[in-house]
């Protein structure tokens, strides 16, 4: 079951991001301690949000997400799934709930920062991503999905000043 994340989550999702050392090094975990402080002990929900599935109390998998400077973009920070329970489907079954919590508030574009691994791009891809031919500032491959399709909300006759055959 898909739920946000809770207090009692926090050292099960420490866990899963350990157990990734070539993906999630120092630095990284400080920066998923700050974020999970900010967003359990701070309730600053407009900084990150995190999901989780879970299953009887077991942390199986995470995601978390932020708003980008355009408020239209947003970004998902931290994927991981137990290496257990991995190729389960629980990975695509949190995206896809991210993705519609975040369609639902006016996402138009997803980033994500992709460590240059076959799996992870593969995983992104799947999803819909594509390859930006951008890098981000820790020289990771920044792809993205466009969520929402532009669609005009005038009619072509106002735009054209009335003008039409008659």
């Amino acid at each position: 079951m898909i739920a946000e994340l809770e207090k009692e989550d926090i050292d099960q999702v420490k866990a899963i991001f350990t157990s990734f050392p070539h993906h999630f090094n120092k630095l990284g975990l400080i920066q998923l301690d700050e974020d999970l402080v900010n967003y359990i002990e701070l309730n600053n929900y407009s900084k990150i949000c995190f999901f989780v599935e879970k299953e009887t109390n077991q942390v199986l998998g995470v995601i978390g997400y932020k708003r980008r400077i355009n408020p239209y973009e947003f970004e998902i920070t931290w994927l991981a799934v137990r290496r257990d329970v991995q190729k389960k489907g629980i990975g695509k079954k949190l995206f896809l709930h991210l993705e519609e919590r975040v369609k639902s508030i006016g996402c138009e574009t997803l980033i994500v920062n992709v460590p240059d691994d076959i799996a992870s791009i593969s995983f992104y891809e799947k999803m819909g991503f594509i390859e930006s031919g951008e890098l981000s500032s820790d020289n990771k491959l920044v792809y993205k999905k466009i969520t929402k399709t532009w669609r005009p909300t005038f009619k072509p006759r106002e735009v054209m000043g009335g003008f039409e055959n008659e």
